[in-house]
C-alpha cells in the first residue's frame, strides 16, 4: 500500500460516457492508493486490471472483501447504484458515487429510501458525484456584481441521452447548484416544452427560506464530445469551453473574458477523500432532498426503466 488510504473503483472501465478511468486518476493523485477496480463481465475485469494496475472483479462483493478498501467510489451505470452503494455501506465503506446517487424504479418511495441508505452509513462519509459547485468560484470572478442567491437561474448543457433519460442524467447538475446558491428547498410548478424533440425544456420554482428562484434547464441532445454547458445567474452568462483531446476547460463570459477550470472531478474526489479522513458526516437531508427534487422533474417528462 503506496499512501495509507485504500480504494476500489466499481466501474472503472469508459464505454459512452463513464467517468470511471478519470475517478482512478483523481484518487491517485490525492494520494489514494486504488488496489481492486469493478467492471461488468470477467473479459472487462481483465481488460480494467491491465488499464489501471489494479486487480479486477466483476463482483462488488468480492472485491470489497478481498481488498477491505476505505472508501469506495461508484462509477457503474445508475441502475446498479443502489446495489453498489449498498454493498460499500455493508462493508464499512466511505462512499462516493456518480450521480444520481440511485435510480431505481419499484425500489419504493425514492426519499425514504435514500435516507435509510444514509443511515447504513452510520460514522461513514456517503456522497455525490456532482460537479458543477466547484466552477462556482470562476463564476464569481468573472461576474464579481452576481448577488446570491439569485432571483434567476438557468442551465444548458447537452447530455447523450434523449427525454425523461437526459433529464435523470442532467438534471443533478442544476439541483447542486441551487442548494449550494440557495440553501435547502423544494421544487414546484415544473412546466415542460418539447418544442424542438428531443431538446427538451424545464422551467421551475426552487422555493427556499429566503424566497424563490425562477430556474430553467434547457436540454440538448449532443452525442458527441466536447457537449456544451452553459450557466446563467441573473442574466450573466458563462459557458465552459473544452480543448480536446487534453480536455483542459474554460469558463468563458458573454464578453469573451475567460478562466481556466482546474479539473472540477479531480476537484470533488479530492475534497471527498479529505472530508472522509477528517471525519465528516453523510449530509442526510441534502441527499433525500436531491433525490426527491429528481423524481419531481424526471417524472414532468415521462419515466426512466
Amino acid at each position: 500500500m503506496l499512501f495509507g488510504v485504500k480504494a476500489v473503483v466499481v466501474g472503472a472501465r469508459r464505454t459512452r460516457q463513464g467517468t470511471g478511468p478519470f475517478v482512478v486518476r483523481a484518487l491517485r493523485a490525492a494520494r489514494v492508493d486504488v488496489t481492486g477496480v469493478v467492471a461488468s463481465s470477467p473479459e472487462s475485469a481483465a481488460a480494467a486490471e491491465r488499464e489501471h494496475g489494479a486487480a479486477g472483479y466483476d463482483d462488488v462483493r468480492a472485491a470489497l472483501a478481498a481488498e477491505t478498501p476505505d472508501l469506495v467510489v461508484v462509477c457503474s451505470p445508475y441502475r446498479f447504484h443502489l446495489d453498489h452503494v449498498g454493498a460499500a455501506a455493508d462493508a464499512g465503506c466511505h462512499c462516493l458515487g456518480e450521480k444520481p446517487l440511485f435510480w431505481q424504479p419499484g425500489a419504493g418511495d425514492l426519499r425514504t429510501v435514500a435516507l435509510e441508505l444514509a443511515d447504513r452509513f452510520d460514522d461513514r462519509l456517503l456522497d455525490v458525484l456532482t460537479q458543477w459547485p466547484t466552477v462556482l468560484p470562476a463564476f464569481l470572478k468573472l461576474y464579481p456584481q452576481a448577488a446570491l442567491p439569485p432571483a434567476t437561474f438557468a442551465m444548458k448543457l447537452g447530455p447523450i441521452t434523449q427525454g425523461a433519460a437526459a433529464v435523470l442524467d442532467a438534471a443533478p447538475h442544476p439541483l447542486s447548484l441551487l442548494w449550494v446558491l440557495c440553501g435547502p428547498g423544494w421544487i414546484e410548478n415544473v412546466q415542460v416544452d418539447r418544442g424542438g424533440a428531443p431538446d427538451l425544456d424545464l422551467r421551475f420554482d426552487y422555493h427556499f427560506s429566503a424566497g424563490t428562484t425562477r430556474s430553467r434547464l434547457t436540454l440538448v441532445h449532443s452525442p458527441e464530445p466536447p457537449r456544451p454547458a452553459q450557466l446563467v445567474i441573473d442574466g450573466l452568462l458563462a459557458r465552459r469551453r473544452v480543448e480536446l483531446p487534453a480536455y483542459h476547460q474554460f469558463l468563458v463570459a458573454d464578453d469573451g473574458r475567460e478562466i481556466a477550470l482546474p479539473d472540477p472531478l479531480s476537484l470533488v474526489v479530492a475534497a471527498f477523500v479529505r472530508r472522509a479522513q477528517m471525519g465528516a458526516r453523510t449530509d442526510r437531508a441534502r441527499l433525500a432532498a436531491g433525490q426527491t427534487h429528481l423524481e419531481t422533474l424526471v417524472g414532468a417528462c415521462g419515466t426512466v426503466g
